[in-house]
């Protein structure tokens, strides 16, 4: 298995979830490019998509989605605000 990193421009951390929820999503990332999965799969498994709004019961769900294809053992998101939207 290996880990994800996904840099969501439209992902929350939930220390400063308040900051994020609500903000538009910028883009999503995956670091590394190369995934486990096809990436029309995983995008199948996001409950929202670039310019929808962010909610963190979505991001919650995504993680969720993810850990369940058993493919990962490790997921970590990475957020901040550019230009309004969440990077």
């Amino acid at each position: 298995m290996r880990a994800l990193f996904i840099a969501l421009y439209a992902a929350a951390i939930a220390a400063r979830a308040d900051t994020y929820e609500g903000k538009p999503i910028g883009a999503i990332r995956f670091a590394p490019p190369d995934q486990p999965l096809e990436r029309s799969y995983i995008d199948r498994l996001l409950p929202f998509k670039t310019g929808d709004t962010l909610r963190l019961n979505d991001l919650s769900a995504s993680i969720e989605n993810l850990f369940e294809t058993g493919r990962y053992d490790d997921i970590l998101v990475d957020a901040k605000l550019v230009d309004g939207a969440v990077e």
